[in-house]
């Protein structure tokens, strides 16, 4: 028999019905004259051509040669070609048959591959990086990869070599640092193992140098080990799964039974062991610091239980029951040094009865604190370490009341009185020899009468009057270099006649305030009692006439202006 050549027609009557109907809508365009369809550079159609990515021209001319259509797409930008070959129709989804090639603007090829009669990719597909370098490598059968896939870099370094077998990795997957490496890849990074499309937990992992620093393969049915390390050699973290059936039995494709992660620090020191039973939904964490326990939990579905162990910012460590999440009974603290710090109670995560912790210098003293419910309540009290009492005060629904004596970070002795937790009536200050080193006066918390405060030696530092908790009346400092400062303030802002003087009583300035600003003449003297300047103030900046002393230290007339001496001028900067 002899073949008969199909015509163009017959051959589109022949073809699956999804190509008819694209033929059909080209068919019913073909009296017009040609359009432009636009699409995405993701391929999408575009009804914005200008910020379209390619176009085609519509119809598409019959392939002569074969089945489908003669496909070319161009650039819309520079209208250089961007795609062409054989495809069933323009839209994204339509197949290539045959040859077919992208480019990049300059004409230098971005991807070519192979499609068979029926559409499928068939043979190699290959791209390519815009200075002409092999990006990806792909072999093509019957529509899946079947062989060895690989991508490169720009300078044709190996970067992936990958076993796939009908479409799914099946062997070793290798990944390479590149680095000059070349088509072979030189230094491997990693190394992972496929079975049938599945990764069957398998890895090497190695440095630039080729060290080996991470691994996981099973070493006996349902036992799988992992483990990192560093360049030294010291581990930084291990794994270990184990796999169990319902009947005790470990096998590879049982389901997981129990985890155990291990992390290290950075001498290889265990830092942290987790113990995880998924099914029971049951974790154990361990965290040491130098060999020794800092932290212990158990926690069943994410709640904590049992006997517990927490780390402290220090370095130290607490402990103690949890119950449902909640703390529970006596907790201990300990420092980093495994000295007992501190002991409260704990009923359903509140803090109840008494509670207490190390105090003052080198922690010689014990500070108990009763609670109620999570509130202070009750009394307070240090001793130290012969047992005396050396504060003491009440609490009452979380603030304090009553007489109060506490030490400050000298060891002097503060006494006042709270009411309702707010200091009420006089306060002082003594020193442990016994002398009086400040003394105020409060009421409700706000500050009145007149402040004092002293050197030991009995000298007068401060001095100052207070109403309704604002400065009003004479003030009085003494600075640490003998000089002295007599002001007058009104409702805590300076108002009245203001002195600045030596140790010896000599002035060094004087003026006026109103209302916390410098109003009138203020006059500078040097240490000897010399006029250095009269300045002008007026609502707190320089205005008007007065007088500086020049570089032959003799006083010449100046004026300012809205804060600017204006004469003599300032010498200029520049």
């Amino acid at each position: 028999m002899t073949a008969t050549r199909m015509s163009p027609r017959r051959r589109a009557l022949a073809r699956p019905w999804a190509a008819l109907l694209t033929l059909g809508l080209l068919l019913l365009s073909a009296g017009a004259r040609a359009e432009r369809l636009y699409f995405s550079e993701y391929d999408y159609p575009s009804d914005k051509p200008d910020s379209a990515f390619y176009y085609v021209e519509v119809p598409l001319p019959e392939n002569p040669d074969g089945p489908g259509y003669l496909y070319k797409a161009h650039y819309r930008e520079n209208d250089a070609l961007y795609a062409e070959g054989v495809r069933s129709g323009p839209g994204k989804d339509d197949k290539w048959l045959g040859d077919w090639r992208y480019l990049y603007p300059d004409g230098q090829v971005k991807e070519k591959g192979h499609n068979d009669a029926q559409g499928r990719p068939d043979g190699e597909l290959i791209s390519y990086h815009e200075n002409g370098q092999v990006e990806k490598y792909k072999p093509y059968r019957d529509g899946s990869i079947n062989g060895v896939e690989k991508e490169y870099d720009e300078d044709g370094n190996l970067l992936l070599k990958r076993q796939v077998k009908d479409g799914r990795p099946d062997g070793m997957q290798i990944y390479y640092y590149g680095d000059g490496g070349g088509p072979d890849g030189g230094q491997i990074h990693e190394e992972r193992r496929y079975r049938d499309g599945n990764y069957d937990n398998f890895y090497n992992r190695y440095d630039r140098d080729g060290n080996h620093i991470g691994h996981a393969d099973y070493i006996a049915p349902g036992v799988l080990m992992a483990w990192t390390r560093d360049r030294d050699g010291n581990y930084t973290g291990r794994e270990a799964f184990f796999q169990r059936d319902d009947q005790g039995r470990f096998r590879n494709d049982a389901p997981l039974w129990l985890r155990v992660n291990a992390s290290y620090d950075d001498h290889g020191k265990p830092r942290r062991v987790n113990l995880h039973y998924p099914r029971q939904h049951s974790e154990w964490i361990t965290g040491f610091l130098d060999g020794t326990v800092v932290r212990l939990e158990h926690k069943v579905n994410d709640i904590r239980q049992g006997h517990t162990i927490l780390p402290r910012d220090d370095g130290g460590r607490e402990q103690g029951e949890m119950r449902d999440g909640l703390r529970t009974g006596t907790w201990r603290g300990y420092d980093a040094r495994d000295q007992l710090i501190r002991v409260r109670v704990f009923e359903k995560g509140r803090l109840q009865g008494e509670s207490r912790q190390r105090s003052g210098p080198d922690g010689q003293r014990w500070t108990y604190t009763h609670y109620q419910q999570d509130q202070k309540d009750g009394p307070w009290r240090t001793e130290n370490a012969a047992g005396e009492v050396v504060e003491s005060g009440q609490y009452r629904n979380g603030v304090p009341v009553g007489d109060w004596r506490t030490l400050d970070q000298n060891d002097a002795v503060e006494k006042g009185t709270y009411v309702d937790g707010k200091l009420d009536g006089d306060w002082s200050l003594h020193a442990t020899s016994g002398a009086l080193l400040a003394e105020r006066h409060y009421r409700r918390g706000q500050a009145v009468g007149e402040w004092k405060s002293f050197r030991e030696d009995g000298t007068l530092l401060t001095s100052k009057t207070f109403r309704d908790g604002k400065l009003n009346g004479p003030v009085y400092e003494r600075h640490d270099n003998g000089h002295q400062i007599h002001a007058h303030f009104q409702a805590d802002s300076l108002h009245g006649d203001y002195l600045e003087t030596t140790e010896q009583g000599y002035p060094l300035l004087e003026g006026h305030y109103r209302q916390g600003k410098r109003d009138g003449r203020f006059v500078e003297y040097g240490e000897d009692g010399r006029v250095e300047t009269i300045t002008p103030y007026r609502d707190g900046k320089a205005d008007g006439k007065g007088w500086i002393r020049d570089r032959d230290q003799a006083l010449v007339p100046a004026r300012w202006q809205q804060g600017r001496r204006v004469e003599p001028a300032p010498p200029s900067n520049r």
